[in-house]
């Protein structure tokens, strides 16, 4: 049915609506605040105050920061000091302000990243444009984000902006990109040797010449010392897998695995408890997903059309998340860019069937429903079944089964052509 300009407008101010509703009840929980609201700004504000420490990453640094402080819930601070370097300003307020202009910030990387993929994407259909507007704003892993603080939007704004100064063949840009998303999460690495694997030199070069650069400029600002101290303090402990205690958020293969046979966490209950066979499934589900992402991003190496870069992309975004030993819910944000290539994918098909609307929409509903049955359906936080407690991991699969299933038809399409 044809929507009317007239319509079209009531449907959007319902949609500024929506986004104005949640928005002011998230803002309302990160300022009252509410249980561990802002946990992982803060933990970050810690990060940016400890580089006045000698040893940043000691316990008793943390400790010490929070004492001076006065935070009472929030983690160790886990990044490269990078991110504590440009979060340096915030130490000049209290860090409860700092959590909510922190909210703002994450707001408008938000819009942003949200107005450049619906540009780039050029939708006509209304109702698939208002789908596309009210998916962040009703999207667990993007809330979660805004209520924890973290930086998973800002990375998703990386991600984005690596993409769009690709397809427009912006590629030094894209390298330095890249290079600024790795000094922040160490993850983007594998986006490197992506470029490598398709022979985008330039890419690489400018990622490789933008690391050293950050580099050295950490190092000047942080001394080199409290730099190297990452990798011998902190990198150890996160590349260890997944973290003792929490299997039950982790979404990750590795915390799939753990959560069916070996859970560190009481609030799960496994299938069977066997380490041996949550180690070895999990280095099958391991190799098994790299090795059909390779094959996958392998039919041409050389990169031929934007269509092709965008499903490569997001299958080795989605398998990077997967193989991860620590994937939690809000890190899901970094799913948005797959809905609207997805949707760019049915604007340009000919016929649309029932089967390519409601894949994505099953993934989303898999991921959302996580939060219900462990914060609404369970407020006393009892131990669950471990297989109710792995809807986001399914759902990530989903979106990677879509981009798997979509590679698939472009090197059809490519070698009948």
């Amino acid at each position: 049915m044809r929507i009317f300009p007239s319509q079209q407008r009531g449907l959007y101010i319902l949609i500024v609506c929506v986004w104005v509703v949640v928005l002011a009840g998230l803002f309302y929980l990160v300022a009252k605040p509410v249980r561990d609201a802002s946990r992982d700004y803060l933990s970050y504000y810690i990060g940016a105050a400890a580089l006045h420490y000698e040893e940043p990453y000691a316990l008793e640094t943390f400790e010490s920061v929070v004492a001076a402080t006065g935070i009472k819930f929030a983690g160790l601070y886990l990044y490269p000091p990078t991110f504590a370097i440009l979060l340096q300003p915030a130490l000049l307020v209290s860090p409860y302000a700092g959590s909510l202009l922190w909210f703002g910030i994450n707001l408008g990387l938000l819009l942003i990243g949200i107005a450049i993929l619906l540009r780039q994407i050029n939708l006509r259909d209304p109702r698939m444009r208002a789908a596309l507007l009210l998916l962040p704003i009703l999207f667990t892993p993007v809330l979660m984000t805004f209520y924890l603080g973290q930086v998973n939007i800002l990375i998703f704004l990386l991600i984005v902006l690596v993409w769009l100064t690709f397809v427009n063949r912006r590629l030094y840009t894209a390298g330095a990109l890249l290079a600024l998303a790795a000094w922040i999460k160490l993850w983007p690495v594998v986006l490197v040797a992506y470029f490598v694997w398709k022979r985008e030199w330039k890419v690489v070069a400018a990622a490789i010449i933008g690391a050293l650069l950050i580099g050295v400029l950490t190092f000047a600002l942080a001394g080199v010392g409290k730099t190297t101290s990452f990798f011998t303090d902190r990198l150890p402990e996160i590349s260890q897998g997944t973290e003792p205690g929490i299997d039950h958020l982790n979404q990750s293969i590795p915390g799939f695995f753990a959560k069916m046979f070996s859970p560190s966490s009481q609030y799960v209950h496994p299938l069977i408890y066997s380490p041996n066979l949550a180690k070895q499934g999990t280095r099958i589900a391991v190799l098994l997903l790299v090795v059909a992402t390779i094959i996958l991003c392998s039919r041409p190496i050389l990169l031929k059309d934007r269509d092709q870069f965008s499903t490569e992309f997001m299958l080795v975004v989605i398998a990077t998340m997967l193989i991860m030993g620590r994937l939690f819910e809000s890190n899901l944000t970094l799913l948005l860019p797959a809905y609207f290539f997805i949707a760019e994918k049915l604007r340009q098909e000919q016929m649309i069937n029932w089967k390519q609307i409601a894949l994505p929409i099953a993934s989303v509903i898999l991921i959302d429903i996580h939060r219900v049955i462990w914060t609404l359906a369970n407020p006393d936080k009892q131990a669950l079944p471990w297989f109710l407690l792995i809807f986001p991991f399914l759902g990530l699969i989903l979106v990677w089964l879509i981009f798997a299933g979509k590679r698939l038809r472009e090197i059809k399409t490519f070698y009948y052509d």
